[in-house]
């Protein structure tokens, strides 16, 4: 009986036992849950914390300056990679890129050999004379906001295609000058002068000018008419200026732009059109031409005459502008161009694709993106216009006289006549309260070439030079006491000679 019951407290123990067991486990099985369930609110806690710092971090980054690398591959990611080509050809402008006659044309198109070693310079010399480390332009969410607007204008003509070049190119161009032109290392560097600007309006005494063509004389129709047609030669590109430094605002060309629309100049007829050729005997001259039994040669031959007028405009454009550079562009290609003066009749050219490009050298981005010539020695405009003439500093070499030649278009001849008669009356206070006169020169029959700005060149259909003997800058800077005693003293004298 004692040995029954000892069994059975026995089993009752176990029993208890394994009881405390079970609930010791279920304890730290709780105690364990517990915890991993604090672990996971700690870490979906840690993540809202990251994501909310992650947020703020985006949002700032949206919204801070950026840097100088930072805003040209912001600019090509947000701006120029939303472009758009309309597709629907219902929808796009019609006619022919450019009309190439009575322009002038370059004998030889050869690649610029080296346009990629003259960019790795020009980017090495910046980034060692710019503090690249300074957030000083434009922030990526003001970018990301115009890329969306530009992404809503599909480039279908000629004037979307323009709204999209400024803003993708020539706006973030003029604002990275602005930048550029502050640091005094990066003036001497590159020569900035004033910094540039963008402009596509003929100077007032262009032959483009509303005043010099009212001024033209009609002439009886001829056969052919060999007289320009003002509208039809109205410049459409983009001139770019310099502002040089100095008492006076001047400014000097430095490239033209030429804007293609994409359906009507596609990237792969600049691809096949560009290439080393004898424009006149390979393209204007050529006397076989592909039928469509041969596909593959007959877009080819499209390509070259659509390249080829299109570089001839620009090319054009450069040797009435006196220019070394100038460019062409669809949006999504750019050929830049640039006339050697010691061979003029050779156009280098460089094909850059920035879409494909940067794509294909991520590391180098920032080079893949879309963002004074004297020609007549002893001939050097001075930038100084009036209303009815331009200056030049001219040198006699061979003696090292100066004196200043004013010219003017053929339209306004009679007024500089007028003023060289003015001048022979007042002969007796030359030298001494007015400039010395020293006589006019008709360039007409000479056939020379003076170059001042788009389209206002001094040759054989332009009137002439009246010349004054050099005496330095504008009286302007003087003393202003000084000034004013002089130009009293002045006016007493003329009217005194009559």
């Amino acid at each position: 009986m004692a040995y029954t019951k000892s069994v059975d407290e026995l089993q009752e123990l176990l029993r208890q036992a394994e009881q405390r067991a079970e609930d010791a486990e279920r304890d730290r099985q709780e105690e364990r849950q517990r915890a991993e369930r604090e672990q996971e609110r700690a870490e979906r806690e840690q993540q809202r914390a990251e994501r909310e710092q992650q947020r703020a971090e985006d949002a700032e980054e949206q919204t801070r300056l950026t840097t100088f690398i930072e805003y040209i591959v912001a600019c090509h990611i947000h701006v120029f990679l939303k472009l758009v080509v309309e597709t629907d050809k219902k929808l796009t402008s019609k006619g022919s890129i450019t009309n190439p006659r009575n322009k002038w044309c370059p004998t030889h198109l050869r690649p610029w050999p080296d346009f990629l070693e003259q960019q790795r310079v020009i980017f090495g010399t910046l980034h060692d004379s710019f503090p690249t480390d300074s957030r000083l332009f434009e922030s990526r969410g003001f970018l990301a906001g115009l890329g969306h607007r530009i992404s809503q204008r599909p480039i279908a003509n000629e004037k979307t295609l323009e709204f999209f070049l400024h803003n993708s190119v020539e706006d973030p161009v003029r604002t990275i000058s602005e930048q550029l032109k502050q640091v005094e290392s990066v003036r001497r560097a590159f020569d900035m002068g004033r910094g540039i600007v963008f402009e596509n309006h003929p100077h007032a005494i262009s032959d483009v000018a509303q005043e010099v063509a009212d001024r033209q004389t009609p002439s009886t129709p001829q056969t052919p008419d060999h007289r320009h047609d003002l509208n039809q030669l109205r410049p459409d590109q983009i001139c770019v200026y310099r502002s040089n430094d100095g008492p006076s605002e001047s400014r000097t060309m430095v490239f033209v732009s030429e804007y293609k629309p994409p359906h009507k100049l596609t990237t792969p007829h600049l691809r096949l059109g560009l290439r080393a050729m004898n424009i006149p005997n390979d393209v204007v001259n050529r006397k076989t031409i592909p039928t469509s039994a041969a596909p593959d040669a007959l877009f080819q031959y499209h390509a070259e005459r659509l390249t080829a007028s299109a570089v001839t405009q620009t090319y054009h454009y450069m040797i009435e502008g006196g220019l070394e550079y100038g460019l062409v562009t669809t949006g999504e290609a750019i050929v830049f161009l640039k006339v050697d003066w010691e061979e003029p009749e050779t156009l280098y050219y460089h094909l850059a694709e920035p879409g494909p490009e940067v794509a294909a050298h991520p590391e180098h981005s920032h080079v893949c993106t879309a963002v004074e010539q004297s020609l007549d020695d002893g001939i050097r405009p001075l930038y100084v216009s009036g209303a009815r003439g331009v200056l030049f500093q001219v040198t006699m070499i061979a003696y090292g006289y100066t004196f200043v030649g004013k010219g003017t278009v053929q339209a306004f001849i009679r007024d500089l006549e007028h003023e060289a008669a003015v001048y022979e009356r007042l002969r007796s206070i030359q030298g001494a309260n007015v400039p010395v006169f020293l006589g006019a020169i008709d360039l007409r029959p000479m056939k020379k070439i003076y170059y001042y700005d788009h389209r206002v060149t001094y040759q054989r259909h332009v009137g002439g030079k009246s010349s004054y003997v050099w005496s330095g800058s504008q009286l302007a800077y003087g003393t202003n006491g000084n000034v004013l005693r002089a130009g009293r003293w002045t006016g007493v004298n003329a009217r005194e000679a009559g």
